[in-house]
């Protein structure tokens, strides 16, 4: 029976902490006087992997090259899982919890890695029935040849623009207005994959071959009171290989 209740505990506890994001390895502590680390998405930054984005976790890295995977040894992990075969993993569980292993950027592409862990106590101590949801996005690009970042601005409304894969599109919409900008979206993520955001202002990576329409909205900072209307930007963007 007890056991039961904590399998539901712990299912529970996965399903709340499903958003978080699990850390680097850390020194072993108990997790009854420890506060979480930290968030380190389970790869070191630098080197030909590049963290893009922490929360939610994203990363870029070029064909052919690999990194080391590394979760929190407090506890215990499933198999990591990859999406799809852009990203394959080889994973060594390190006992009593944790894990380390490689993950490797076989092709172009995208894939989400996947695994989770369940928290590892040492017998005979109170135990918190915790689990954790690590979650990484990968973007493989082929190697670098002089690839290019592309800057397009409110000028570029209504044109088109074309650059090759691998390049980084910079969508700058910002500058002096009394309006907001939404953030800019791309029409199809397998061309054009957003990889940082904010109001008015994206950078996009290209994928692969194939077109793309790249839009933001300009709303008036008094609206509803005035009633003017928004404005649509919408750039064409072509990528070739």
């Amino acid at each position: 029976m007890k056991n039961s209740a904590r399998f539901l505990v712990a299912a529970g506890a996965l399903i709340v902490a499903a958003a978080v994001l699990a850390p680097l390895g850390v020194t072993p502590a108990s997790p009854a006087t420890t506060a979480p680390p930290k968030s380190g998405c389970g790869i070191a930054a630098g080197g030909a992997w590049q963290i893009t984005s922490r929360l939610p976790c994203r990363a870029t890295a070029p064909v052919g090259t690999s990194a080391h995977l590394n979760l929190n040894s407090h506890f215990r992990w499933s198999a990591p899982t990859s999406s799809s075969g852009a990203v394959t993993i080889s994973a060594t569980r390190v006992a009593p919890g944790g894990m380390l292993g490689t993950l490797h950027a076989v092709h172009a592409g995208t894939a989400l890695l996947r695994a989770v862990g369940v928290m590892v106590c040492p017998a005979g101590q109170a135990c918190p029935a915790l689990a954790m949801l690590w979650q990484l996005r990968v973007t493989v690009v082929a190697p670098s040849t002089g690839h290019s970042t592309v800057t397009v601005t409110q000028s570029s409304n209504g044109g088109t623009v074309t650059i090759r894969e691998g390049d980084l599109l910079d969508v700058n919409l910002t500058g002096p207005t009394i309006n907001t900008w939404s953030v800019p979206t791309a029409s199809n993520a397998s061309v054009l994959e957003r990889i940082s955001a904010a109001a008015g202002h994206a950078i996009f990576m290209a994928l692969g071959p194939g077109t793309s329409l790249v839009t933001a909205v300009n709303n008036p900072s008094c609206f509803p009171k005035c009633l003017e209307p928004s404005r649509l930007i919408s750039i064409h963007v072509v990528v070739t290989q």
